[in-house]
């Protein structure tokens, strides 16, 4: 099974990704708004005792911590440290080890990534023949 989970911004507990991964064997294609919610609004999320932010990386999470030894802050170092955090909550609680990513763009640059999760390498297998691109940037199905 796919789950794509694919909030406007970050409002998906990990409560709710929880209760998905408990359904059996499923995969995740998770939309991580990182560009249009974390990068602008972390610094109100880190003031907010339970902030969005922290619903969403679930329990345990250290992202306060890491949010304040990163010291160059680019829009590039941040979404890496979330995305890294994400990932990380997901195998540490839910037993996912298997992970892809994609960053998808607008005009004007990144906008958000899709994060995807599998606690197989098979899952993985097939992520990544589905997004393997030619040359031209086209989208190469191998199967």
């Amino acid at each position: 099974t796919l789950a794509f989970i694919d909030p406007e911004n970050l409002r998906i507990d990990f409560s709710t990704i929880e209760a998905l991964s408990a359904c059996g064997r499923v995969d995740l294609l998770i939309l991580l708004a990182d560009r249009m919610d974390i990068v602008r609004n972390v610094d109100s999320y880190e003031k907010q005792a339970d902030s969005v932010l922290d619903r969403m990386l679930g329990p345990g999470s250290l992202w306060r911590d890491q949010w304040r030894a990163l010291h160059n802050r680019t829009p590039e170092n941040i979404c890496r440290l979330f995305a890294d955090e994400y990932r990380n909550q997901l195998s540490r609680h839910l037993g996912y080890q298997a992970f892809g990513e994609e960053v998808m763009h607008s005009e004007r640059g990144p906008l958000y990534r899709l994060i995807f999760a599998s606690k197989s390498e098979r899952g993985l297998d097939f992520w990544n023949k589905v997004t393997t691109k030619d040359r031209d940037g086209q989208i190469d199905f191998q199967f």
